[in-house]
């Protein structure tokens, strides 16, 4: 059971950040787009469990903090395919979505080129610790581009 718990932690994280986006959206009064950013940020702060991981000498815990990063990265991998279709006009988001993935399996293959090179040289420690501030860089990155401001949302209704 054990090994098989990122995948399940993974699936729940996607499954997850589907249905909290919209529990924030009405309590918190957030729109729709700030909602999914919460939720990204959320998932980009889960993701100190795979830092965290040269940490723990437990294999038990280690696999925790794995499935804790499973969870992190689907729950905001979810809400940035989410996002295509409120940010895009409904012709343009089949192309928003595919760039996006081209450009997300491409950095996927570079950055794995990029591991198997510096795993051999510096170790896997500081590779997941890089892993976490990529993830908070990229959330802080959404927020100030597509981010809505309080401002833009009420002259926004106003018209």
């Amino acid at each position: 059971m054990p090994s098989g718990l990122p995948f399940l932690a993974s699936d729940i994280g996607c499954i997850a950040g589907g249905y909290l986006a919209p529990s924030l959206h009405k309590p918190l009064r957030l729109n729709m787009v700030n909602a999914r950013l919460t939720v990204i940020s959320i998932g980009a702060v889960c993701m100190v469990g795979p830092a965290l991981i040269s940490f723990v000498v437990d294999p038990i815990t280690a696999i925790l903090c794995f499935s804790l990063g499973g969870f992190a990265h689907q729950m905001l991998s979810s809400m940035m395919y989410a996002l295509m279709g409120d940010v895009f006009e409904k012709s343009e988001v089949a192309t928003a979505t595919g760039v996006a993935g081209m450009f997300g399996y491409l950095g996927g293959a570079l950055f794995t080129l990029l591991v198997g090179a510096l795993a051999n040289t510096i170790g896997y420690e500081p590779l997941f610790a890089m892993l976490f501030a990529f993830d908070l860089v990229a959330a802080a990155t959404l927020w100030a581009f597509i981010g809505v401001r309080r401002g833009a949302e009420v002259a926004q209704a106003a018209e």
